[in-house]
């Protein structure tokens, strides 16, 4: 478990992340952030999970909702208005916590399609 989550968090979080075939490679890996945002967390929360993903070299695509102005489609589509979010072949992994969970647990790479 990482460092300043509680069990009932650990577990939560574990509930909420996509749990796919660790062995198959991902489709495609949306990164959904927007540019407008209007707290520094989510600044913050977005600029970690790209540089996470920048240091994993995988191929990406980066929406912005603020530029695309489909805000309301994908909050539709996914069920949240929260930000940022990773999604795997369509599937929402998490936001930067959550991912940053995945990281920690060591199974963030099998996520992302990365053979270490």
């Amino acid at each position: 478990m990482s460092a300043g989550l509680t069990l009932q968090q650990h577990n939560h979080y574990r509930n909420l992340v996509y749990r796919g075939k660790e062995s198959k490679k991902p489709q495609k890996i949306v990164f959904l952030s927007s540019s407008l945002t209007t707290t520094r967390v989510q600044r913050v929360s977005s600029f970690r999970l790209k540089n996470l993903l920048e240091s994993k070299r995988v191929t990406y695509h980066h929406v912005d909702l603020a530029i695309e102005d489909r805000a309301d489609e994908f909050a539709r589509l996914i069920g949240t208005r929260a930000l940022p979010l990773l999604l795997i072949d369509d599937k929402v992994l998490g936001g930067e916590e959550e991912v940053q969970f995945l990281e920690d647990m060591g199974e963030l790479d099998a996520k992302l399609g990365i053979d270490r």
